[in-house]
């Protein structure tokens, strides 16, 4: 399903907090991802070292038999201008910690009935230039 060369777009919502499992997911959505749409839940969890908050981010449904993957959306912090994205992260496409990834980022936005959400793009990893590269060594 999902493959290095997978570009997607999708949108996460809140869970309504009273009917919501402690360990289930605080956000739920789907990814259009070759024409299909794919079950995304987030999970709230806290970094073990810094204990800044994250969305684990699984991809996929095993009721439907489904490659489940996994991932990280971080808040951004960072943000470059209005266009940026105020989330970034990965995903893993398998459960190796060498394994490849894909990038994703989201997008704080609100609906036409003003309930909150965000629009999230997974794409391949970005090829940095050379310069780019020595701009981000230090000297």
């Amino acid at each position: 399903m999902l493959t290095i060369e997978t570009k997607a777009n999708g949108a996460l919502f809140n869970t309504e907090p009273e009917g919501r499992n402690p360990n289930g997911p605080v956000m739920t959505g789907t990814l259009d991802v070759a024409d299909q749409k794919v079950r995304v839940a987030a999970f709230l969890k806290a970094a073990k070292e810094s204990g800044k908050n994250y969305l684990s981010i699984k991809i996929g449904d095993e009721r439907k038999q489904e490659p489940i993957f996994h991932g990280k959306l971080f808040p951004s912090e960072d943000k470059r201008g209005e266009k940026s994205p105020d989330y970034t992260g990965y995903i893993s496409l398998e459960a190796s910690d060498d394994a490849p990834h894909l990038r994703i980022a989201g997008w704080k936005k609100v609906d036409r009935n003003g309930k909150p959400f965000i629009s999230i793009e997974v794409a391949a990893p970005r090829k940095v230039s050379s310069d780019e590269a020595s701009e981000a060594l230090p000297i």
